[in-house]
């Protein structure tokens, strides 16, 4: 299970598991937040379709067992280059 201190991705960021959609830009802007705020970042059970996510530095992306990334298009699922900090459970 997600540790203490993360927060479940919250309804106004329009992430919709198992929706089908293309979830990349909203669970981008969402990362982002949480990495500046110092946070990390839960995601629900369900399938989440990214491509081309960019860890920011300071990133924590959290899930639970019943959590899916799964590839939206080309590109690849998650990025990082020149981070530090970054945390993926």
């Amino acid at each position: 299970s997600a540790p203490a201190l993360a927060r479940e991705a919250p309804a106004e960021t329009g992430l919709r598991p198992d929706s089908g959609e293309d979830q990349t830009r909203r669970l981008q802007q969402a990362l982002d937040a949480a990495a500046k705020a110092g946070r990390p970042l839960a995601l629900p059970a369900g399938r989440f379709r990214i491509g081309g996510l960019k860890l920011p530095s300071g990133g924590q992306l959290v899930g639970s067992r019943a959590t899916r990334l799964v590839q939206a298009g080309d590109q690849p699922i998650l990025s990082a280059k020149g981070v530090a900090g970054l945390r993926l459970e």
